[in-house]
């Protein structure tokens, strides 16, 4: 038998909110890392940054660390390749 849980509105904006909250206190920290990674290696703004990454979670920080230092990433496809 098929049981549905029925939300409302509020309620599903609400946990749409709060994983939106855990997922940001979650990535922030990977988001800096990786930032920090690259401007090391001498990556700053307006390079352009190519990514070659399965579709996966972690593509998020890298994409995200790349924009904070000022950078433009691009995707690269395996598929294109």
């Amino acid at each position: 038998m098929n049981q549905h849980t029925s939300l409302s509105h509020s309620d599903a904006e609400k946990a749409i909110a709060a994983m939106k909250a855990d997922l940001e206190r979650r990535k922030l920290p990977a988001v800096l890392a990786v930032a920090g990674g690259l401007a090391a290696i001498g990556v700053g703004k307006g390079d352009t940054v190519a990514l070659m990454l399965n579709n996966r979670l972690e593509f998020f920080p890298i994409d995200l660390g790349v924009v904070t230092l000022g950078g433009v990433p691009f995707s690269i496809y395996q598929t294109a390749s």
